[in-house]
């Protein structure tokens, strides 16, 4: 008896939890379940700008409207599915978010580059703008910021977006920030380009103007392109600051495979990124400086890149200046592969390969070493490629705790045995 008792309570328990879960799992429009997130106003692609009132029942069909109807401090929920939009005008509206369903599954689409997306400029807004949990490709601009043009002296935040696919002809193949700032985070930027040539173009994923600042943590760069000029994933005239991303497979036809910082202006902090398989046709595969202004790469990667001139690893300037970082296996068709200048940089605490190499202007602190690394694979097909196996002990605890991060790449507090590179072992 009391065996048919918990059978029967088992039972109804299982359907309970059955209901549940399905009314928990709507998409959305007209008439659905419950929305997986809460938001002020909806979009869905069943939903109707003309009769829709941007409720959950009876959404709009377009970011465009919501845009449009939302109030102050409100957010935008958007679910998932395709929305081929043109030329988004952000609106005078203070504090608005802008979040999908999910970062893979709420996509906005250029339709194959026949379109441009989100344009923020021309208002007046005070606070913060914030777009999250979605994907924005395939957009097209003949100018500035292939997905997203920023001129406006307030902070757009980026979170758990992937930006993929877009061109922007002149200056920032994904986002151009022409004013204000720029906050990144757990973002993906790939196969972003920018494909004319001129004044200060560049930028394949981002460009930062004078004086704007661009801050990306826990970030992915990989397969973006300037294809007639410099910084194939960031170009940089402003301020930048970069913390355990992943920055690979870019590529820039004059210099900067991957970080371009240029210009009187330009400065900013690279810690504790992976920088590998970057290409440069002239200087600086992995990160170029030619600011007058300091930049720091602190406990860093930077593996096999190849420049066609000089600096596989890193062209530096006068104020570059570099510690606790493993500089190994890239190439350059002139000279001075790992790290060229016709500078005087500074260079501690750090494993470079071939240091009897380096040009005579490099200004050399206490603990910089030669010692293989035993990386997991070289070249690198995947970040997991740059971590060390069984690494030499100069290597392992012979990094510095001066100005330097207290975590690593995965997030993990550093040791009292400090490491050199972006894993702390």
């Amino acid at each position: 008896m009391k065996r048919n008792i918990f059978v029967f309570m088992f039972v109804v328990l299982a359907l309970f939890l059955g209901f549940g879960f399905m009314m928990g799992c709507g998409t959305g429009g007209g008439g659905s379940a419950p929305q997986p997130f809460v938001a002020d106003i909806y979009v869905s692609t069943t939903g109707s700008d003309e009769s829709g009132d941007g409720s959950l029942d009876n959404p709009y069909k377009t970011v465009e409207k919501a845009l449009g109807m939302v109030s102050p401090e409100g957010t935008i929920g958007v679910f998932d599915g395709i929305y081929k939009e043109d030329e988004i005008d952000w609106p005078d509206t203070a504090n608005i978010t802008l979040k999908g369903a999910s970062k893979t599954g709420t996509i906005i689409d250029g339709d194959s580059n026949t379109k441009k997306l989100f344009r923020i400029w021309g208002v007046s807004s005070v606070g913060i703008i914030t777009i999250e949990s979605m994907t924005i490709r395939d957009s097209y601009v003949d100018g500035f910021g292939g997905a997203i043009f920023h001129n406006l002296d307030i902070p757009l935040h980026l979170k758990n977006v992937i930006l993929s696919g877009n061109i922007g002809t002149q200056k920032g193949g994904a986002v151009h920030v022409s004013s204000g700032s720029l906050v990144a985070q757990n973002c993906t930027f790939s196969n972003n380009k920018c494909t004319k040539t001129g004044t200060n173009f560049g930028g394949g994923a981002i460009y930062v103007g004078a004086s704007e600042v661009f801050i990306a943590t826990d970030c992915v760069f990989e397969n973006n392109s300037a294809s007639p000029e410099s910084g194939g994933a960031v170009y940089n005239l402003g301020t930048i600051n970069l913390k355990r991303c992943s920055i690979n497979g870019n590529t820039a036809f004059v210099d900067g495979g991957g970080i371009a910082n240029i210009g009187t202006t330009s400065q900013g902090r690279v810690e504790n990124c992976l920088i590998y398989n970057n290409e440069a046709g002239g200087n600086g595969a992995g990160i170029f400086d030619a600011s007058t202004l300091t930049l720091e790469v602190v406990n860093c990667d930077i593996v096999s890149n190849e420049a066609g001139f000089n600096g596989g690893g890193v062209w530096a300037g006068n104020e570059t200046w570099v510690r606790n970082c493993i500089i190994w296996g890239n190439l350059a068709g002139n000279a001075e592969p790992q790290l060229g200048t016709c500078a005087t940089p500074y260079l501690d605490y750090s494993d470079v390969q071939d240091l009897a190499g380096l040009s005579a202007g490099v200004v050399f602190g206490p603990g910089t070493i030669e010692a293989y690394p035993n990386f997991a694979g070289l070249p690198p097909s995947n970040d997991d490629d740059l971590r060390l196996n069984s690494p030499p002990s100069e290597v392992a605890q012979g990094g510095t705790t001066d100005n330097a991060p207290d975590d690593d790449f995965d997030g993990n507090p550093r040791g009292g045995s400090y490491s050199m590179g972006a894993f702390e072992y």
